[in-house]
């Protein structure tokens, strides 16, 4: 594992029980919480509020944030986007 994480995802049933354990490991990094990223998903993909899939696409939504702001934040995708 690298030295330093800029944030962790962590999903999965058992995540709950170990919470504080988890917390303090990863307490350098930002954590985000599979269970906590369900709204985000629905409002991104327009879900409505009874689909039990957004608790299902949170890990991989979690996981695709920091690539995405990075694509969204380089320059050549700007000057795509712009035009």
């Amino acid at each position: 594992m690298p030295a330093r994480l800029d944030e962790v995802v962590i999903g999965g049933g058992s995540s709950e029980c170990l919470k504080s354990e988890l917390k303090s490991y990863f307490a350098p990094s930002v954590i985000s919480w599979s269970a906590e990223l369900e709204e985000d998903v629905r409002l991104a993909f327009n879900l409505s509020n009874e689909s039990a899939i957004c608790l299902r696409y949170a890990d991989g939504y979690g996981v695709s944030r920091p690539f995405v702001k990075r694509v969204e934040g380089s320059v050549e995708f700007t000057q795509k986007v712009g035009n």
